[in-house]
């Protein structure tokens, strides 16, 4: 019994259609891991602008009104203020808190103000406490914790 010997002076059809899906399977992980770390760095970016703005709005919030104003706007319940009733005549916040931009991304729709409804401890000891909430990303969200005391 001889062996014939075969000519491999190049690549069959069945090699080189191999070559090509696996060539294309690297080429579309490489392409989703890329992707991926691009989406992650950007999350980031927009988390630590939204935390920069949260700390602005908050200390704004705290600036502008005084406890014994934040008390009778509550009128014993908790109150959400967002852009658009911030313009509220009865309320003692302006619209500047939701005038922030940051790398040409203004956040007004995305920031809520959230005041607690007062109890008894925090009437006791004259706070009122308020949460910041912003949404960044879609729907990620950093909430920033303040409050507002007597003085």
């Amino acid at each position: 019994m001889t062996l014939k010997k075969i000519n491999r002076h190049g690549f069959t059809l069945l090699e080189a259609v191999g070559s090509f899906v696996i060539l294309s399977l690297v080429l579309t992980t490489a392409t989703i891991l890329i992707v991926n770390a691009y989406n992650r760095s950007i999350a980031t970016s927009r988390q630590v602008d939204a935390v920069r703005v949260g700390a602005l709005v908050r200390d704004e919030i705290v600036e502008q009104a005084t406890y014994s104003e934040v008390i009778a706007w509550l009128d014993g319940s908790a109150k959400n203020l967002t852009t658009a009733d911030c313009g509220d005549p009865a309320s003692p916040f302006s619209c500047v808190p939701f005038t922030h931009e940051v790398d040409g991304i203004l956040y007004d729709s995305e920031v809520v103000v959230s005041f607690q409804a007062p109890t008894v401890s925090s009437l006791t000891y004259r706070v009122v406490r308020f949460s910041v909430i912003i949404t960044y990303f879609g729907t990620q969200t950093v909430v920033i914790d303040g409050v507002i005391y007597d003085e």
